[in-house]
């Protein structure tokens, strides 16, 4: 699925950049990566959900 499928589907203007990601796999609790602490906004303030019930 492309970004313009998406923008068409969910009425989404082009002035914002959509991302996608997908992770598969398990989780391995000993992994460095799971130390990194990059700093987060709050999800209502980074996602836009379409029809769903707001937090």
């Amino acid at each position: 699925m492309t970004a313009d499928t998406v923008r068409k589907t969910l009425g989404v203007s082009d002035e914002f950049k959509l991302l996608f990601g997908i992770a598969f796999g398990t989780a391995k609790p000993d992994s460095p990566v799971r130390d990194l602490d990059i700093g987060r906004v709050p999800l209502p303030e980074s996602v836009v959900l379409h029809d769903t019930p707001l937090w």
